[in-house]
């Protein structure tokens, strides 16, 4: 590469973002994080738009095999832009990482306890979410509900006709019947699955069967609220423009989302206990429409201890609840996130 006479830029979609120790970047295109180093943060801040060739004549000649190393890394996975005239760049607009959405809530969780009383609960959550235009909706099935169960809550949202995006966690122990049953869970809005109380072995075979689902395993029995599914969500990180437009600009997890319990208790999320009222009986518009009930929805990672010196701030989609220190506008967690952004990684 030292001989290379062209330009090289970072494109738009592809951020740098820096934490304490260590920096990644994020691929909003092809939803891909990359941990680097500081030093090639640095690196490409300094060099970014500079001809190929000349960036070697800044560096000492026994450096520049760490300088092959970071071309190499960034044609390998297509995060540069190289040109013979840099006037090319003018072309590669930076992208516009506000965010706007244009309905009250974007994201409900239900939990489904009782198989007795699912038609119920389930005739109520379309009714008010359809009065909301919620289009992304999780259900959570406790360990009572079978494959049958689940087949015919999945058919009555289904057939709802409004929803875009539908997610399911489920009991290890309908896995088999998920899996080796034909034409299982051909619902087209449906993008998640995740298998609680064990392991679950997925051969190739039905890995094929659910090529657009994304099949997850979480151990944990914890039904309904699975305070464990965090460390799930930092192994599985997915960014786009969207949800780091989000980021940058909310809390991920808390804005524009409720959780409903299995006898129709409104929450905030899952992990918040703060109840605001009952879906059989209160106006869910309303209730989301609180203050109160939007505390959490613009405490970014920016504003929260520890995590604001993370690397992996706007694309963690963390479900604790922020605790605001007494009279400052900083925020802190109680409990430690397993990831230390203090360490080189």
């Amino acid at each position: 590469m030292k001989n290379n006479n062209q330009y090289f830029k970072l494109f738009a979609s592809c951020v740098v973002v820096n934490g304490h120790s260590n920096a990644a970047i994020y691929d909003l295109g092809r939803n891909i994080v990359y941990s680097i180093s500081l030093s090639f943060s640095k690196f490409l801040e300094t060099y970014n738009e500079n001809k190929i060739c000349e960036v070697y004549l800044n560096y000492d000649k026994t450096k520049w095999g760490l300088i092959d190393k970071y071309f190499n890394f960034l044609t390998t996975n297509d995060l540069i832009f190289v040109t013979e005239l840099n006037s090319s760049f003018e072309n590669l607009k930076a992208i516009d990482f506000s965010y706007e959405y244009p309905f009250k809530l974007s994201g409900l969780i239900v939990s489904f306890e009782s198989t007795e009383n699912w038609l119920k609960l389930a005739g109520k959550v379309l009714f008010h979410i359809r009065e909301i235009n919620c289009k992304n909706i999780q259900l959570r099935f406790s360990k009572f509900f079978g494959y049958n169960d689940i087949i015919e809550v999945l058919t009555f949202f289904k057939n709802s006709n409004f929803l875009s995006n539908l997610s399911i966690i489920i009991n290890v122990s309908v896995s088999s019947e998920i899996f080796n049953k034909k034409n299982t869970l051909k619902i087209q809005i449906l993008n998640s699955i995740i298998f609680y109380g064990g392991d679950v072995i997925i051969n190739e075979k039905q890995k094929k069967m659910f090529d657009n689902i994304e099949v997850v395993i979480y151990r944990g029995s914890d039904f309904p609220r699975f305070n464990n599914l965090n460390d799930l969500r930092f192994l599985n990180f997915n960014p786009n423009i969207i949800s780091f437009s989000e980021a940058k600009n909310h809390n991920i997890y808390h804005n524009r989302k409720a959780y409903i319990s299995g006898n129709g208790n409104i929450y905030q999320s899952p992990f918040n206990f703060t109840l605001f009222g009952n879906i059989f009986n209160d106006s869910l518009k309303k209730i989301i429409s609180i203050d109160s009930f939007k505390e959490f929805w613009d405490i970014t990672k920016d504003k929260i201890e520890v995590c604001k010196d993370c690397e992996f701030r706007y694309v963690c989609n963390d479900g604790r609840v922020p605790l605001k220190k007494s009279k400052t506008d900083i925020y802190y967690f109680t409990d430690k996130c397993n990831y230390n952004p203090y360490q080189m990684h």
